[in-house]
């Protein structure tokens, strides 16, 4: 087992067999800082993978401190982005950005590292849409995606014309939004066999119509995606997600519960904790205006499918929500 084994774990997406060997290499002690180092960015790169973001957080923290110690820029610019990238997926934005812009200041010291400042600039750019500030992140994704076209990675280019849209959409400022949408509709019209963009391309078609009032177009644009995502678990509570939002917006309150619920499903066993929350959140609100009724329904139509709803959502929870009903 040797350090440089654990850089091949990763990138043959390996993460939990490399978890566990940096973790026993750790163990063993005797090694030097630079060792140390990539051992620690790779248990940080781990736990980003396998959705554990505050052991990546820990992780990241010492492959910091110790590329710091080792004298290496190009050890510590990856490390800095992924911790960065840790922070902000526990919403700690404040402390992601100041990460995020400690890779930036970096820049002109990196050589290997050099080429993640596109990647850098992106999720920079979508922290600061989380915390709340859509003009420096459209900013940042300009950056981006012009970062990206310059070395010839339009797939990437694509995704920060994506991220501009839903900006522009939570700002409510549709007109905006509209020629990313269409930008992402030539592109996907290009690149038939690129089903991960299809399907999140509906998933924005999709956004837009409920936005403007078109909660049906928007179910027709979801089931689409959810039939392009073929079992990708992320994209598939995305798109169970959406079908929720779209029969709310219908007021369909048994078909929102079920899609919910099988949003929440999806979301669980991909770990997409976020959507979990979410899809939680329209849970418990139709339990609390619904109650046992509505429960006792889409129970009987999950039993059918061979699927116990109580595996997934707290029989103490329910009660507690139904009670308030």
């Amino acid at each position: 087992m040797s350090v440089n084994h654990l850089a091949r774990l990763l990138e043959s997406g390996e993460y939990r067999r490399c978890l566990d060997e940096a973790s026993a290499l750790l163990q063993q002690g005797g090694q030097s800082a630079e060792a140390v180092t990539r051992i620690q960015a790779a248990i940080c790169r781990s736990s980003l993978e396998l959705s554990d973001y505050f052991a990546a957080v820990d992780a990241g923290r010492a492959a910091v401190a110790m590329a710091a110690e080792a004298g290496s820029p190009d050890l510590l610019g990856p490390a800095l982005l992924d911790l960065a990238t840790a922070h902000s997926q526990i919403r700690q934005y404040s402390e992601a950005v100041a990460v995020f812009e400690q890779f930036l200041e970096g820049l002109a010291t990196y050589t290997a590292a050099r080429c993640l400042e596109g990647t850098a600039l992106q999720r920079l750019a979508e922290t600061l849409a989380s915390a709340g500030d859509p003009a420096e992140a459209l900013a940042r994704l300009c950056e981006a995606r012009i970062w990206f076209e310059r070395y010839g990675d339009a797939a990437s280019a694509m995704e920060c014309a994506r991220a501009a849209m839903h900006v522009h959409l939570e700002q409510g400022e549709l007109a905006e939004a509209l020629p990313y949408l269409q930008a992402g509709a030539r592109y996907a019209a290009a690149r038939h066999g690129d089903r991960e963009f299809r399907t999140n391309h509906l998933l924005d078609r999709a956004l837009l119509y409920l936005a403007t009032g078109q909660p049906e177009a928007a179910g027709a644009a979801a089931f689409a995606a959810l039939e392009a995502a073929e079992g990708n678990l992320m994209a598939q509570s995305r798109a169970q997600l959406m079908l929720a939002h779209s029969a709310l917006a219908q007021n369909k309150p048994h078909e929102a519960f079920s899609f919910a619920l099988a949003a929440r499903i999806s979301a669980i066993d991909g770990r997409a904790y976020d959507i979990e929350f979410d899809a939680s959140d329209i849970l418990f609100r139709l339990l609390r205006e619904r109650g046992e009724r509505l429960l006792r329904e889409v129970e009987a139509d999950f039993y059918q499918q061979g699927v116990d709803i109580h595996h997934y959502l707290s029989r103490r929870v329910v009660a507690r929500m139904t009670r308030a009903n």
